[in-house]
């Protein structure tokens, strides 16, 4: 299954997301999940993207302390370990660094942190948002919502986990879930030449461990990943790799 057919099951076909994406005057804004973040290559290669101004990305702390405890779990089970406090502490020490350099914007604009969902949970208005399957992603359908009424326009939620943000439920508040592997793909076929700028520089920056263009493209094929081998192929040939 590709990203795109994962689009598709989700209720809304990459086209149509082409269209959200096409018709703003702006970058795209994003709301990321913390399943996108705790992802090396995709993480990296999006704050690229925002840094390029190619998006508008942004991610709530409740987002955030989600993303540091995964990500501390990761390297804990990595080195061989139980999560230690030093390992919440390197995560969190990570996304810092990223949100300096790439995203100083991060937290969208009026959100309180706990306030603000504290809130929402308790506006009738948001009742339906309640209702999605797992309880623990609530706090990222309101985020979405929350950003998409406050800009008033449209949001891209871009997650993995597509099952448990049905768009069904998320599209009443003007938002649009997807895959990482499809939002990549519709920004590259409006901005070809500077996303695929964006990606080689996102590549070349890897550091520790360092990414050959080999695998980095394997990143951009794989399910782990982006999930979109076709435009794997795509960034190949516009590196001159074809």
């Amino acid at each position: 299954k590709t990203a795109s057919t994962e689009g598709q099951t989700n209720g809304i076909c990459p086209f149509h997301g082409h269209i959200l994406m096409s018709g703003a005057s702006t970058p795209v804004l994003i709301l990321a999940d913390a399943n996108l973040l705790v992802k090396d290559v995709v993480s990296a290669s999006f704050f690229d993207l925002n840094k390029a101004k190619l998006i508008s990305m942004h991610w709530t702390p409740e987002i955030e302390a989600e993303y540091v405890e995964h990500r501390a779990r990761i390297r804990a089970r990595q080195i061989g370990h139980a999560t230690q406090e030093k390992d919440l502490h390197w995560a969190a020490a990570r996304i810092d660094v990223h949100k300096k350099y790439l995203v100083p914007s991060s937290t969208p604009v009026g959100w309180d942190e706990g306030v603000t969902l504290t809130g929402m949970m308790a506006d009738p208005k948001y009742a339906s948002l309640k209702t999605i399957p797992d309880p623990n992603d609530i706090h990222v359908a309101m985020a979405a919502a929350f950003m998409a009424e406050s800009l008033k326009r449209p949001v891209v939620l871009a997650t993995h986990n597509l099952g448990d943000l049905p768009q069904p439920t998320l599209e009443p508040f003007h938002v649009v879930v997807l895959h990482p592997g499809v939002i990549l793909e519709m920004l590259h076929q409006k901005h070809p030449k500077a996303v695929a700028a964006s990606l080689l520089k996102t590549c070349q920056d890897f550091q520790d461990p360092k990414i050959t263009q080999s695998e980095f493209l394997r990143s951009i094929s794989g399910s782990n990943q982006f999930d979109n081998p076709d435009l794997a192929k795509l960034i190949q040939a516009e590196w001159g790799h074809a």
